[in-house]
């Protein structure tokens, strides 16, 4: 369980206002993990050891990570075509999707949809069916999409996914 601790704190804490959730893990294809591969936890890890982003970052990770620990059922963290995919399951019982994609010198790039970005909005809403769901003053509170494999590839192709800069080193 400490093993994702480190990559959920980053990804929560830095994803925006109004959430991006889907109604099912992304993509729909792709192999399925059953646990993050080390070279991930590393990464981030060493990301977290090496941040001047402040505490709330610093306290998230303690002592050893269980590599070979499962993963609880609120995660699925998928492989497809050289990236991975983390999907966490949320109070809505929808999915919060994020890309950890390879880069150079064995370092991850993160990618999120940013839901306060109404250019990305507009985006989706040529890509696939955008359900916005408001809060009771309102104001947006998140999106709910259900694309098809297609619409998700498209949605990969328009860039809508955008990079998130997790740690300020």
């Amino acid at each position: 369980m400490n093993q994702i601790k480190v990559i959920i704190a980053a990804l929560f804490l830095f994803s925006s206002c109004v959430e991006v959730e889907f109604k099912h893990p992304m993509p729909p294809k792709g192999k399925v993990l059953e646990t993050i591969p080390s070279e991930v936890i590393n990464y981030f890890t060493m990301l977290e050891k090496n941040s001047t982003s402040g505490d709330e970052i610093r306290n998230i990770v303690g002592g050893d990570f269980d590599i070979n620990a499962p993963l609880p059922k609120d995660v699925v963290f998928k492989k497809w075509k050289g990236n991975y995919y983390f999907n966490q399951k949320g109070e809505n019982d929808n999915w919060q999707v994020y890309i950890v994609k390879p880069s150079p010198n064995n370092s991850y790039e993160v990618y999120q949809l940013d839901g306060s970005n109404q250019a990305t909005i507009n985006k989706l809403k040529t890509i696939t069916k955008v359900e916005e769901v408001f809060s009771d003053n309102g104001d947006l509170d998140r999106i709910v999409l259900d694309p098809s494999f297609k619409e998700f590839k498209k949605m990969l192709k328009s860039d809508a996914f955008e990079k998130m800069d997790l740690f300020d080193n």
